[in-house]
């Protein structure tokens, strides 16, 4: 279903969408970017892929020339650009559709919290300046700490989950090297974070949408 969201952009028009459907389908058997694809099929968002050009500034200018994609997650709208690696974009692809979920479920700037969740943003901050003082870090968790404010650090660091299991899906040692490197946040995302959208029913997922003016 989450395949009536997507989109080609008017550069990539040419570009058989065969390419998607099979993102789609190697994305599908992760179990976290499963529900996350599931939650997003239920909404009006659209997802509009550049498959000409690795950033996305060639469809939204105001867009930094190094950004291979962006959620506009108030508008629904998600723009994913062309990687040379595919790896690197099956991750951007899983990173941008959290914050999109993260938005819908939490309302929170796409904190993996609830605004008034004190017990929570505590519990998941102390997680954000322990992993800041720690050196060596994978890429993808580096980019948290080298390129972000430390106001938008939490929701920078809670995509990291979906995005290295994308991108490093066929391996499953390296998988297993970061679940123990970042075990702190492996197991909030997976008990809180997997938790809380497990349960999320269509009743629910259907009153934020409707809040959100997605349906």
């Amino acid at each position: 279903k989450l395949m009536t969201k997507c989109r080609m952009s008017s550069s990539s028009i040419d570009v058989p969408f065969k390419e998607i459907r099979r993102m789609l389908k190697e994305l599908s058997k992760i179990p976290i970017i499963k529900t996350l694809m599931k939650i997003v099929a239920q909404t009006d968002a659209k997802i509009v892929f550049d498959l000409k050009h690795k950033s996305v500034n060639k469809i939204d200018p105001t867009e930094d020339g190094n950004s291979m994609g962006v959620a506009y997650f108030t508008k629904g709208l998600l723009i994913i650009g062309r990687d040379e690696c595919e790896d690197a974009r099956y991750g951007t692809f899983a990173h941008e559709l959290t914050h999109f979920v993260m938005h819908q479920v939490y309302r929170n700037m796409c904190e993996p919290f609830c605004a008034d969740d004190e017990v929570l943003e505590i519990e998941f901050q102390k997680i954000v300046v322990e992993y800041r003082e720690m050196k060596n870090h994978e890429d993808i968790v580096d980019w948290v700490y080298q390129c972000y404010q430390h106001h938008v650090q939490s929701a920078e660091l809670i995509v990291r989950i979906p995005h290295m299991l994308a991108n490093y899906r066929n391996d499953e040692k390296k998988i297993g090297e970061l679940r123990i490197q970042y075990q702190k946040l492996f197991d909030f995302y997976e008990q809180r974070v997997q938790a809380d959208l497990e349960v999320l029913d269509g009743f629910r997922l259907r009153k934020f949408n409707e809040e959100v003016g997605l349906i």
